[in-house]
């Protein structure tokens, strides 16, 4: 397990860091259904975020995300209370499903 998590760090662009951020998700699924869902935040970087949601999304997708994230995580709106970016679904893990 170690091995992974060490070879895992090495792979990444971003070291992610661990944590339980509140997080709102909100989700277009097509142009009449759209879901906002509130979740934490499992794991950050300043490229990349591990949310697990109750929800089903697809890869490929965007969803909008709203956080209290720390300004050296951000890219903007750096004295903003609550950080909001549009995010790209990359990859899903269906086994923490």
């Amino acid at each position: 397990m170690e091995t992974t998590v060490a070879n895992d760090q090495k792979q990444r662009k971003a070291r992610r860091i661990s944590t339980s951020m509140p997080v709102r998700v909100q989700y277009q699924v097509d142009k009449t259904t759209a879901w906002d869902e509130a979740s934490r935040l499992h794991q950050i970087s300043p490229i990349g975020a591990g949310i697990k949601l109750k929800h089903l999304v697809e890869a490929g997708r965007l969803m909008l995300l709203t956080l209290p994230l720390l300004p050296e995580l951000r890219s903007f709106d750096f004295n903003e209370p609550q950080y909001k970016v549009w995010g790209l679904i990359r990859y899903i893990n269906w086994e923490k499903v």
